[in-house]
């Protein structure tokens, strides 16, 4: 029952989000959500998102969890340039287990 409560808040959380934090082009979840701790981030935003928002709907998502949530928030610019470099951080990203929440880039 504790589990069915737990997956019910991470949808609530995601749709949340997905509503507030701005125009969202890709959310991946990993990391936390996907029992890969290794990944550097539990959420990846792409886009033009709202930082304050993510902020506080995080602050209230890791009260309720009693884990801290990491996530990087990066613009479409700056995630293409780091994509192209072959950049390590979204390489272990892409290279773990992963969901996409939102992928309006086609990434997955």
């Amino acid at each position: 029952l504790l589990e069915k409560t737990q997956l019910l808040e991470e949808r609530n959380f995601i749709d949340l989000l997905k509503k507030r934090a701005g125009d969202i082009k890709a959310m991946i979840l990993t990391g936390f959500f996907t029992d890969t701790m290794e990944v550097g981030t539990d959420i990846l935003f792409v886009g033009d998102i709202k930082s304050m928002a993510v902020a506080k709907a995080m602050r209230d998502f890791e009260k309720f969890l009693n884990h801290a949530i990491r996530y990087t928030i990066l613009d479409e610019k700056e995630f293409s340039e780091r994509r192209e470099i072959g950049d390590r951080f979204l390489y272990s990203i892409f290279e773990a287990k992963h969901v996409f929440e939102v992928d309006e880039l086609k990434l997955g």
